[in-house]
Parts: C-alpha cells; sequence; structure tokens
C-alpha cells in the first residue's frame, strides 16, 4: 500500500487558510487574555504602591508630631528643673506681693497631735497635705519648686504656682486659698482650718 501523502497544494484554499489562521487567532486571544490579567495586576500593584505611599506619609506625620510633643515635653522639663522665681510674701490682707519668703527649718519632723481631735489624726509639721487640694504628687512637686513648709506655701505667687501647676498637669487645681489655709496651719488654728475647708466643701 502506498503511503498517503498530502501536500498543500492538494488542499483547497480554505483549509489552506485554516491552517494558517487558526493559531494566529488562538494566539491572539491567549495573548489578550494574558495581557488583561497582567493589567489587573498591574492595577492591583499600583493602587498597593499608592496606599502605601499614603501610609508613609501618614507615618511621617506622625513621627513629626511625635518629635513635636517630645520637644514640648524637653522644654517644659527644662523649665521645671530651673531654679524657681523668688517667692513672694504678702501682709495679712494684701495681696500676694511683697519681699522674699521666709526661711524655716524644713528637715523637722515634729507630729502635731493636737490635729488628731481636729481632723481624726496627727501630722507632721509643715506636711503640705493638710492643705485642701495637695495630695502626695503634688506636694512632691511643690518640693522640687522650692516650697517645703506652710510659710513658704503661703507666700509663694499664687500666679507662679497656677503655671507651674498647669505646665506640669495639673490644669484644674484651684490654689486661691492655699495661701490662707498655709497661714492658718502655720498658726495652728485648726478648727478655723478645719471650717473653712468644711465650708469650701459644702
Amino acid at each position: 500500500m502506498d503511503s498517503l501523502q498530502i501536500s498543500l497544494c492538494d488542499l483547497p484554499w480554505w483549509a489552506v487558510l485554516a491552517s494558517w489562521l487558526l493559531p494566529a487567532l488562538l494566539g491572539y486571544f491567549w495573548g489578550i487574555l494574558q495581557y488583561g490579567r497582567y493589567k489587573n495586576k498591574a492595577k492591583k500593584a499600583e493602587k498597593e504602591l499608592s496606599s502605601a505611599s499614603k501610609r508613609i506619609v501618614n507615618l511621617e506625620n506622625e513621627v513629626n508630631e511625635c518629635r513635636k510633643a517630645y520637644e514640648k515635653v524637653s522644654r517644659e522639663k527644662d523649665k521645671l528643673t530651673q531654679p524657681p522665681a523668688p517667692a513672694q510674701v504678702h501682709a495679712p490682707g494684701q495681696d500676694h506681693t511683697g519681699s522674699p519668703a521666709s526661711v524655716e527649718n524644713i528637715t523637722t519632723t515634729e507630729i502635731i497631735h493636737a490635729t488628731r481631735n481636729i481632723f481624726g489624726y496627727s501630722i507632721r509639721r509643715n506636711d503640705l497635705k493638710i492643705v485642701d487640694g495637695i495630695d502626695p504628687k503634688i506636694e512632691k512637686l511643690l518640693h522640687e519648686i522650692g516650697i517645703y513648709t506652710w510659710a513658704d506655701l503661703e507666700s509663694v505667687d499664687l500666679h507662679y504656682l497656677s503655671n507651674v501647676l498647669r505646665e506640669a498637669g495639673y490644669p484644674q487645681v484651684n490654689v486661691e486659698s492655699w495661701a490662707y489655709e498655709s497661714a492658718l496651719a502655720r498658726q495652728e488654728k485648726w478648727d478655723e482650718l478645719k471650717a473653712f475647708q468644711e465650708k469650701e466643701k459644702s
């Protein structure tokens, strides 16, 4: 049997055309499909890159804000560590201005037992916490700026004191009565001090 041999010349023209056109069309559509996939991936990558760029910008802004906050805190810390302005004294009935504050022995550990009947406990002399509104943290802050005794607190400039407390994070603390309460404590007028504090709370 003779082997079958078919020549392109023996095929009709449309068969020859189809043999070339069909692979070309398949390749064309395959290329379009792959291009569409690549284009979608490119768009997705572009969106991710844009989102990452925005996040980087936001992070840079946050870093700048943190740097500014740190610089502000550092400046406030420097202010607090600087020697305080000279304290001012005032005579009874006068404004809180005048000559430098008097100096008392700040190392005294004398216990005043007379307060037990009034406040329910004995106190140490020059314990600033006897003044309404002063807690251990504020007392420590007052010590840091040179206020150790009732006389110091009685004579300090209230405007300066308010600024120190505000910068330290205590903007709501009212210091208006501190000088008066300190004067009563220094004079050991415990009944008057207790009555005044109860009146202020009522």
